[in-house]
């Protein structure tokens, strides 16, 4: 795959053909057809660039990308955490951590660890967050131990172990 130094443009289309688009995309993700999903995601995009969902679905894709664009992917995922109307007033759990995942890759080890804790208070799922938190080391390595450490700590610090034993 080529790598992508910019945002695609963004000329609203129909925000049924960004959905329609949206989930071809998810579907491509699921059979692990990283490109295909990315491409179709990319033009969701195009075709409805407000939407929470599909701009945080690709700010998610251009992590998986070889080579992940973790710029791009903060981009998005602050554009997405700000477009999040009503159906996600604090953002949806998952931008949070495509945040966190691109601030840590970046360097920007305090935001990554703040999108964490949000990630956290967004999910109302302590499990998900640890989950997610010990997935994002284990494919991402040394820059999401320290923000995944500091989620695991939050946890057993409130007493939440019982609901989140990945934490433990």
């Amino acid at each position: 795959m080529r790598a992508v130094t910019h945002v695609p443009s963004a000329r609203p289309q129909s925000p049924a053909v960004g959905r329609r688009l949206n989930s071809e995309a998810r579907a491509a993700w699921e059979r692990q057809d990283i490109d295909t999903a990315l491409r179709l995601q990319q033009r969701a995009f195009e075709a409805s660039p407000n939407d929470p969902e599909i701009v945080g679905n690709l700010a998610f894709f251009y992590l998986k990308a070889k080579p992940a664009q973790p710029a791009l992917a903060r981009r998005l995922a602050l554009h997405a955490l700000g477009a999040r109307g009503s159906a996600f007033p604090a953002g949806r759990a998952e931008d949070w951590g495509t945040l966190a995942v691109a601030s840590s890759l970046l360097g920007r080890e305090a935001d990554a660890i703040d999108s964490m804790y949000v990630m956290l208070a967004t999910s109302n799922n302590p499990e998900r967050a640890c989950r997610a938190a010990l997935m994002a080391v284990a494919q991402y390595g040394r820059p999401m131990q320290a923000p995944a450490n500091a989620l695991r700590s939050r946890i057993r610090a409130r007493g939440g172990v019982p609901a989140a034993p990945s934490c433990e």
